[in-house]
């Protein structure tokens, strides 16, 4: 079908069986071919679609997630492509969301243009997926919940960087932290502890009424801690943990200038599960590794940590 077709035309210029002086065809030229038949697939809302509906997200996120050599993809291409996408996110079947989560793990890697306008939208994909190693809802027989939980920790990987570089981006609106065993140490640590601005963004804005603090995406850092934190302590597939300890590593190095003493809750997260004695060797040497990484950090953690009990501690000044 187009699925095979598509994969043919991305291979010309890669394999030996084809001339590397012969040029593929761009992605919007593929569009002009396939596009009208995928984007109509897309907006169809019959159950019994359902499996065509999947594979044509499938299809158009491999299109927007390879690589162009030439030209960009135009501009109606994009934002087609992002009001389906955004569409699919929030109210797509499970099957949908498959699809779309995994083939778009290198998706903010691209740099499209507009590309993070869908970051929140992905953020609430995350939120259906990661809470739970449970298969519920989710088509097991076509992706093993251990790959779709990797593909979501990937999407994270990939806008870590970006939570600062483009702190000032406004986003769709807020994603409150749902309760678990984090989320209000997560909220009371960024209260206390983060900067004047993201106190502002991050910890005050599940409090106040949303409109009248416009989100950014540094607002979606208490979101992704506490996801990260959750999946670490129900992760069971070795290589997903080992994943999760490179990103509380990463989302340490992002943070630890904005609020070091959310990075207590790293280390105790990490300490407590080698405690545990539940980890093979392999993984618990991971562990190790991420403590050791982030003793570099004891400093800025221990004074925001030893400021809060000072605080605490010292009677109120009248």
């Amino acid at each position: 079908g187009i699925a095979r077709v598509v994969e043919a035309f991305h291979s010309v210029g890669t394999q030996a069986k084809f001339n590397a002086e012969i040029n593929a065809p761009d992605g919007n030229t593929i569009l002009q071919m396939f596009g009208p038949w995928l984007f109509e697939a897309v907006t169809r809302k019959s159950p019994e679609y359902e499996d065509g509906i999947s594979e044509a997200y499938g299809i158009l996120c491999k299109i927007f997630c390879h690589l162009q050599p030439r030209n960009k993809f135009l501009p109606v291409h994009l934002s087609r492509f992002y009001a389906c996408i955004s569409n699919g996110l929030r109210t797509g079947h499970p099957q949908t969301l498959t699809s779309i989560v995994m083939n778009c793990a290198n998706f903010f890697l691209m740099d499209l243009d507009g590309s993070r306008s869908l970051v929140f939208d992905f953020a609430l994909a995350i939120k259906r997926i990661l809470p739970t190693t449970e298969k519920i809802g989710f088509p097991f027989a076509i992706v093993p919940m251990e790959e779709l939980r990797r593909g979501c920790f990937r999407l994270i990987g990939s806008i870590l960087g970006a939570f600062n570089n483009l702190k000032n981006l406004s986003v769709k609106s807020f994603v409150f932290l749902e309760k678990s065993d984090y989320s209000e140490m997560i909220r009371k640590f960024y209260q206390t502890y983060g900067t004047p601005k993201s106190k502002r963004l991050s910890s005050e804005a599940p409090l106040l009424d949303a409109k009248e603090i416009q989100p950014t995406l540094q607002s979606l850092k208490p979101f992704v801690l506490d996801v990260l934190l959750s999946s670490h302590a129900i992760e069971q597939n070795s290589a997903n943990i080992k994943l999760t300890h490179h990103l509380l590593v990463s989302f340490t190095l992002e943070e630890i200038h904005y609020c070091p003493g959310a990075i207590s809750l790293i280390l105790d997260a990490v300490k407590e599960k080698i405690l545990s004695k539940c980890w093979t060797h392999d993984i618990q040497a991971s562990a190790f590794d991420v403590l050791s990484q982030l003793s570099f950090f004891w400093e800025p953690v221990n004074t925001a940590v030893e400021v809060e009990a000072k605080e605490i501690t010292e009677p109120p000044k009248t």
